[in-house]
């Protein structure tokens, strides 16, 4: 089941500014995390809407935290929202 939360702030871009930083290619974010690598790019070239299943392997995959994207004190995707979806799948 896909949890289809859109991004309170836009991360896109400072995701591939740190790939580009540490060395990490498209293709091997896009291999580890289990997505077509013309996906990853469309999505990461903000052509495309990421998703909050999405941002959370790419942070896993870059064994960063989820909030090494965010803006100051601001929070990248509403957390009680994503908490209420989980309680209304009963998970």
């Amino acid at each position: 089941m896909t949890l289809n939360l859109k991004a309170k702030k836009d991360v896109r871009g400072q995701i591939k500014k740190y790939l580009g930083a540490s060395g990490v290619s498209q293709v091997w974010l896009s291999n580890r995390i289990g997505m077509n690598p013309s996906t990853l790019s469309v999505t990461l070239n903000e052509k495309r809407i990421l998703q909050a299943e999405e941002f959370f392997l790419i942070c896993d995959a870059l064994n960063v935290s989820y909030d090494y994207f965010k803006h100051q004190n601001d929070t990248i995707f509403d957390y009680d929202s994503i908490d209420n979806h989980m309680k209304s799948l009963n998970l």
